[in-house]
């Protein structure tokens, strides 16, 4: 009867093994899958960035930089052209940090450190036109979105002035 007791308790050992091991394999699976897509998305990133600064035309960036520093004057379609391009490779950027911090694949300080400078330029009268644009728009996941909204909140206190 003894024998019989020790073979039980070892089948049970023996399938709590298999059972912990599975589960290391789906856990090494999603951390895979995970790296794949933060690797694409920063790829694709990179593509985009690339695109936006092969555009950019450097001239209307810096004079539109003086202009809202308070050199005054109207910008001009070039200008907001160029802040537009710039403020758009920056966001890219920014959802990088915030989906590999989603994900849990982000450096430490990392996604903090965007969202502070998201907040200064939510901030900045200069910047107000670019976020409008990026609040209103249509771009981007709507997890991502409602981060954007939540930060745009903590800095101005409402949702009213975007909607």
């Amino acid at each position: 009867m003894v024998k019989p007791t020790y073979q039980f308790v070892a089948q049970m050992f023996a399938a709590i093994g298999v059972i912990v091991s599975l589960g290391f394999v789906a856990y090494e699976l999603k951390q895979s899958r995970d790296l794949a897509i933060a690797e694409l998305n920063i790829s694709q990133s990179y593509g985009i960035g690339e695109l936006f600064l092969s555009l950019l035309e450097q001239e209307h960036y810096f004079s539109a930089q003086k202009k809202l520093a308070g050199a005054g004057g109207e910008l001009t379609w070039e200008e907001r052209r160029a802040l537009d391009l710039v403020h758009r490779y920056a966001m890219n950027i920014r959802h990088n940090n915030w989906l590999l911090d989603e994900m849990g694949l982000a450096l430490a300080g990392e996604w903090e450190a965007s969202e502070e400078s998201i907040k200064e330029e939510m901030a900045d009268p200069g910047h107000y036109e670019a976020w409008m644009t990026t609040l209103r728009g249509t771009g981007g996941s709507p997890a991502w979105k409602q981060r954007l909204l939540e930060l745009w909140v903590e800095v101005h206190g409402e949702v009213s002035l975007i909607e």
